[in-house]
């Protein structure tokens, strides 16, 4: 037998027989790129779902965190919120070397007998009718707090006694001259009391002269402000 033609050189040889490792070679890298953009996809989907979750999570946890400072029905802050706020401002006024507060006890004056009488969704009504009425007649700096039952205190960062009575005032009047009730006329008064913290005075120490100051009001007939003894 005698073969006829040029002899395959060793280079093309060689490269016959490695062509299909390459090819294989390339097919499994073109696979694996494949591969690894899917999962990147699924990676980048799960982290935005992720992230979605997480901002709902703190968007609930958030108003948690709210509501547990804020009273259902008056939508004041209730009295966690206010021993919030007080912490934050006694850390204030230690970091910063601030005046400190002025405080406002308000009772609204025989309310049992409102629920008696009325009843307690009438009772609701003024609760809400009383915050209202001083929620929008106070300051953006100042904060309402529902203390319990029919007691409301503010707290007036920064202020004087003088400015606090002369508020108090306002609001007494106010709240005596609104007519609650409109079908059934009712009308409501408010017992004031008010109070500077003193310096090296603590909060515990400011309300109790605060509620003193409340106590000589109701004991003085209801319907008036007093100012907390120094």
């Amino acid at each position: 037998m005698e073969l006829i033609g040029d002899w395959i050189s060793r280079d093309n040889w060689y490269l016959l027989v490695i062509s299909p490792w390459l090819v294989g070679i390339l097919f499994y890298a073109i696979n694996q790129l494949r591969l690894l953009s899917a999962r990147a996809r699924e990676d980048s989907l799960r982290i935005h779902q992720l992230a979605q979750q997480y901002n709902k999570l703190k968007v609930q946890s958030d108003e948690f965190r709210r509501l547990s400072t804020v009273d259902p029905l008056t939508q004041c802050f209730n009295r966690f919120g206010v021993h919030q706020i007080i912490t934050s401002l006694e850390t204030t006024e230690t970091q910063s070397r601030l005046p400190g507060y002025s405080l406002i006890m308000i009772d609204i004056d025989y309310f049992k007998r409102i629920n008696d009488r009325r009843g307690h969704d009438a009772g609701d009504r003024v609760l809400q009718l009383v915050s209202e009425i001083i929620q929008t007649r106070i300051r953006k700096t100042d904060y309402l707090g529902r203390w319990g039952g029919e007691e409301f205190i503010v707290i007036l960062p920064n202020t004087n006694k003088e400015f606090s009575l002369a508020l108090s005032e306002k609001l007494r009047l106010i709240i005596y001259d609104t007519l609650f009730e409109p079908d059934n006329p009712l009308s409501v008064s408010a017992s004031f009391g008010v109070a500077e913290k003193l310096p090296n005075e603590d909060f515990a120490m400011t309300f109790k002269r605060v509620d003193n100051a409340l106590y000589a009001a109701k004991n003085q007939g209801r319907n008036c402000c007093v100012m907390a003894k120094t």
